[in-house]
């Protein structure tokens, strides 16, 4: 079984990027060396490597057993890459991140988007698809990709990225659909896609070729513009005053029991993302609280696909909203293991240089000091101990009246925590569906490129963040007080319903 199993699941990789590479320029050896490398640092690294292996299965022996056994069966560089891919979404992980050595991207001039089970166009580029060309609008379904379903199309794409929440695993398959990075799945063999699109309020299909894009990629993964933004999705009400409308969103507008606010938090990575000082970034967010607070009565924070970033960002945006001083709620345990030790001890010296008064000194000494003694007692992990920032967060109070957030599958790391930390203060209740759950990461960039291959690893989880309940952020998420699934409606109309629910919910509170 396990030979018909490798054969069908080889010939599958195969077809997704036949034509691609020609020849192979790894042996047979230089691929085994390649993945035992890789197995063997996780191994000796990765954090949640026995919650993974209750959770999903993923038994790292018998997986590099598994992978080992598909070799032979590989024809082509590129084949073996994205075998590793593969490999490494075994862990549904957000924070194991393998990048192939294939720096090329190929998209289709739109977006789509996973709503309901159905794939919709989401934004065309009119200077790529002119309206002659491509006579599709927001909203317009995709029934079928090359000839197959769909639904085909994104069960071949998942495998490769593999993500802790099953949604989040599913969108960003559909993102995938029609925008593909070569360093993380497959780029397309033909130079034109084949869809068949039943356009809205119509019950006929139309069939289109669209040319693929090919482009040459300066990065290992750009940021996506659909969820790392301070911009938002949801229609602006058109009685609202404006309070910042970049680098992200903030505005407030009346309802029944007076004016209710809007702040966008897309992310905690301005240099990144807007290269923004985060100084001015910071204190843009502080006056639009500040404003806010005098204007509104209540708040409602989005942070739908926030991406996450700078844990120092996350905790100075969390005082903010802080009316008392309160125990820092970032708890972790970490992987005990020497690169573990190395990389604290370096950003100790990080920190030491940079402000030799910095309160997050005594939090960094501490954490070497557990796992050294975990590494002495042979531990998998350290105690709970807290991960980053000073022993207590200090109140701000830029904004003190109730507080609701807004979370989605496509928030994950920082944009788990985020609203975790003020759900677990008591200072907000959540809206929306289940966070992507990657309640975990890296202390530092360590990457590793793998010997042969050149296959690097950027990130690897280090560490699980829990809860205050005592329950790992690392799969579970962040859960909303009160659930909302985004619907088709929704995604066609400026998610007014939506924002219906929300406003009801916030006013609710008053």
């Amino acid at each position: 079984m396990v030979k018909i199993k490798s054969f069908v699941f080889v010939i599958a990789l195969s077809l997704m990027v036949c034509g691609v590479a020609v020849g192979s320029q790894l042996s047979l050896h230089d691929k085994i060396g390649d993945l035992n490398q890789l197995a063997n640092f996780i191994k000796d690294n990765y954090a949640p490597i026995d919650q993974k292996r209750i959770l999903y299965g993923a038994d790292i022996d018998q997986l590099l057993n598994r992978y080992l056994s598909y070799l032979p069966l590989i024809k082509s560089d590129e084949e073996f890459y994205y075998l590793v891919a593969r490999f490494e979404g075994e862990f549904h992980d957000m924070h194991l991140m393998i990048f192939a050595p294939v720096y090329r991207s190929a998209n289709l001039g739109f977006t789509a988007d996973l709503i309901e089970g159905k794939i919709f166009i989401d934004k065309i580029d009119r200077a790529i698809l002119s309206k002659n060309v491509f006579p599709f609008s927001h909203g317009d379904e995709i029934i079928s990709f090359d000839g197959h379903p769909v639904s085909e199309e994104l069960k071949s794409l998942k495998g490769f990225r593999g993500r802790e929440n099953p949604r989040t695993e599913d969108r960003s398959a559909a993102f995938a659909l029609t925008d593909r990075l070569g360093t993380l799945v497959p780029l397309p063999v033909e130079k034109e896609a084949r869809l068949e699109i039943r356009p809205k309020r119509s019950r006929t299909l139309s069939k289109v070729s669209v040319r693929w894009n090919f482009e040459s990629m300066t990065s290992n993964s750009p940021r996506s513009k659909r969820t790392c933004t301070g911009k938002s999705q949801i229609k602006i009400p058109e009685n609202s005053t404006m309070v910042e409308d970049t680098p992200f969103i903030a505005y407030y507008h009346p309802t029944p029991k007076g004016n209710v606010g809007y702040l966008k938090i897309g992310h905690f990575m301005p240099e990144e993302i807007e290269k923004i000082d985060s100084k001015i970034w910071l204190e843009k967010y502080k006056e639009a609280l500040q404003v806010l607070n005098k204007k509104t009565n209540a708040l409602i924070v989005d942070e739908s696909g926030n991406c996450g970033g700078d844990g120092n960002l996350l905790l100075q945006i969390i005082e903010m909203f802080l009316n008392r001083p309160v125990k820092n709620p970032w708890i972790a345990r970490l992987r005990a293991a020497p690169l573990t030790l190395k990389m604290l001890k370096k950003t100790l010296q990080d920190e030491i240089g940079e402000n030799p008064n910095s309160p997050n000194i005594p939090t960094i000494q501490a954490e070497i000091d557990v796992t050294e003694n975990s590494i002495r007692a042979g531990d998998l992990l350290t105690p709970a101990i807290t991960f980053w920032g000073p022993a207590s967060l200090q109140p701000k109070s830029f904004y003190n009246k109730p507080i609701m957030i807004l979370i989605n599958e496509m928030a994950g790391s920082a944009g788990d925590l985020f609203p975790a930390l003020m759900q677990d203060l008591g200072r907000a209740k959540l809206i929306g569906s289940t966070t992507a759950g990657g309640g975990g990461g890296d202390l530092d960039y360590e990457k590793i490129e793998l010997t042969h291959s050149h296959i690097k690893m950027d990130l690897i989880n280090r560490m699980i963040t829990y809860r205050a309940n005592g329950r790992p952020l690392e799969d579970l998420g962040a859960q909303p007080d009160h659930p909302y699934s985004i619907t088709t409606k929704d995604f066609l109309d400026g998610y007014r319903e939506y924002r219906k629910f929300y406003v009801q919910k916030l006013i609710g509170e008053l």
